[in-house]
């Protein structure tokens, strides 16, 4: 977790008991309105809740005010109302908001976050030493919600960019910590340009590319996707399905002839409402690869008519 709270902070923790396949979903729910930090405990751990279940997990979520986690808390119930219509199953049991002391949240993240490999990308965080020989590294430092490829949709990004790469040039739509870019350059991608809106995010991933010594290779540009220029033969977005939906025009300009679009960041149910907007731009969808509730979204262009 990232802050730019002083240590001594009283932070405002949010709990929820939640099942392991949906807790995805209600922590990216949380950070999109405003937590800083998300940890969880399942049956596993040393000292687990004694009514939690094999396949729950308590879902925490940290604050730094408490009218910002109330809020945060309203919208995350309103999300698990609509999420039960499609999932009728989803657990959301013995909410609270306690407040909490600041703690040393680098020695947390090393408690959670294990090195791992997905197609031919091994990707571990900065403290860590990779083994000797694995090739194809991508070494991120972990910060805010910005990715560190353990999410379901990163890991759908990651599978299948690995299929297509190396690639003409390369678009990360939405970067976060720029760890799609990173992958692609490990692939031998031809011009990279990560963006993002955010700020943070930016500096996030600034930090990454010069862990993985890339910073002269990626371009790095603060901008939303409506400021974006060129064409590009294979872009990854993999961000909030509002804003894929409010977005599709813009991205789907830069998709090159014969360009590949990989749409993630969506729920299942969310896939034909995205599909259709995408569609309407000129891309047709080659397939839907469903990972627990998450989905993405494989799309391409048709080649330009002559």
């Amino acid at each position: 977790m990232k802050s730019n709270h002083p240590m001594g902070t009283q932070w405002h923790k949010f709990s929820v008991i939640t099942n392991s396949e949906h807790a995805d979903a209600l922590a990216c729910t949380l950070m999109e309105h405003g937590a800083e930090g998300i940890e969880t405990i399942d049956s596993t751990h040393l000292e687990p809740p004694a009514d939690l279940k094999k396949d729950q997990l308590v879902l925490s979520a940290y604050f730094s005010t408490l009218p910002l986690a109330e809020q945060a808390v309203y919208a995350l119930e309103i999300f698990v109302q609509n999420l039960a219509t499609q999932f009728p199953s989803v657990v959301f049991q013995n909410p609270q908001i306690v407040d909490v002391p600041d703690r040393d949240w680098n020695e947390q993240w090393k408690e959670h976050f294990i090195a791992f490999r997905i197609g031919r990308f091994y990707i571990y965080p900065d403290w860590s030493i990779p083994p000797a020989g694995e090739k194809n590294l991508v070494c991120i430092k972990p910060a805010m919600a910005f990715g560190t490829g353990h999410h379901p949709t990163t890991k759908l990004c990651l599978t299948v960019m690995d299929r297509f790469l190396p690639t003409e040039s390369f678009l990360d739509v939405g970067c976060g910590s720029a760890i799609l870019a990173v992958a692609a350059a490990r692939g031998d991608a031809g011009t990279i340009l990560a963006a993002d809106c955010d700020p943070e995010a930016i500096q996030a991933a600034r930090e990454n590319l010069i862990l993985n010594r890339l910073e002269d290779k990626i371009q790095l540009q603060h901008s939303a996707a409506n400021q974006l220029s060129g064409t590009y033969t294979l872009i990854a977005a993999n961000i909030l399905s509002a804003t894929l939906i409010g977005s599709a025009a813009q991205i789907a300009a830069r998709v090159a002839s014969s360009g590949r679009l990989l749409l993630s960041g969506l729920l299942s149910n969310e896939v034909e409402a995205v599909s259709q907007i995408y569609q309407q731009q000129g891309l047709k969808t080659i397939e839907v690869i469903p990972l627990e509730e998450w989905a993405l979204i494989h799309m391409q262009k048709d080649e330009t008519p002559r």
